[in-house]
């Protein structure tokens, strides 16, 4: 799910030169650049890495969407927060369990 609400965030860009960078490297990057703070559980960000990536004013939402989307990660803005949730696996979903109802 990736979500930006209000027009600001349309529009804005960044420009990055990161080499095997974290996630965590990452949102700090943004945020010196950016007026957003990143919100997510330690958890789920920990030991991501392997973020290699050059641009030059690319949109804000593109860059989130492709380099989240390689570790697994999913965004959400919410006025000036960013909000990093794990991608739910579509075997996450709980399976139906069949009952046998034996009546004697």
């Amino acid at each position: 799910m990736f979500t930006f609400t209000g027009g600001y965030a349309q529009t804005e860009k960044v420009s990055l030169n990161l080499n095997n960078a974290s996630v965590k490297e990452l949102f700090t990057a943004i945020e010196k650049q950016t007026p957003y703070r990143f919100s997510y559980r330690d958890v789920e960000v920990n030991g991501k890495t392997g973020i290699s990536l050059s641009v030059k004013d690319e949109e804000l939402k593109d860059l989130l969407t492709s380099e989240l989307a390689k570790q697994n990660l999913s965004y959400k803005v919410s006025g000036n927060k960013i909000v990093i949730t794990p991608i739910k696996k579509k075997s996450d979903k709980k399976q139906p369990t069949n009952y046998s109802i034996i009546f004697g």
